[in-house]
């Protein structure tokens, strides 16, 4: 897994708090970072610009372009940092679910990582198990999605 971060440069002024959480909570995971192209962001980054003149949409899908298919992210913005160290144990458990077909993208509520033991055995999972904001999410998914959101 890797973080997939998607920010502007209008909003550096949360990038100070970003950093400071997920270097407390993050720091082991590698971090990729979608920015505007006339912009900079920590070395450690992999980073990936956009074009800023391009809808949200397609600046999603020109970085998309340069990361692996198969690749599972936690796919976030820059205010959706963490307050909490994460439950490890339960992040693989989620992973596990896409790399198994059990699923195709998980979000969280918030910023907090649902309860594992809403997880019951013999529980149904649907193509989409559905929250709100951050997710675990492959880079395919992402790309269909926003390549087939409004069609119809």
């Amino acid at each position: 897994m890797k973080i997939l971060l998607y920010t502007h440069s209008d909003y550096s002024w949360v990038w100070k708090y970003w950093h400071q959480q997920s270097d407390r909570f993050l720091k082991d995971y590698q971090k990729i970072c979608m920015i505007n192209s006339n912009s900079d962001f920590r070395k450690d980054y992999l980073t990936i610009k956009y074009d800023d003149q391009k809808t949200y949409k397609n600046r999603i899908l020109s970085c998309l372009d340069k990361i692996d298919n198969e690749e599972i992210v936690l796919f976030c913005h820059e205010d959706m940092f963490l307050y909490d160290k994460p439950d490890t144990n339960l992040l693989h458990h989620y992973i596990n679910f896409i790399k198994d077909g059990k699923c195709e993208l998980i979000k969280f509520k918030g910023v907090h990582i649902i309860d594992g033991s809403s997880i019951k055995e013999g529980l149904h999972y649907p193509n989409y198990f559905l929250m709100m904001y951050s997710r675990f999410i492959s880079k395919k998914i992402i790309m269909y999605d926003k390549k087939n959101k409004n069609k119809h």
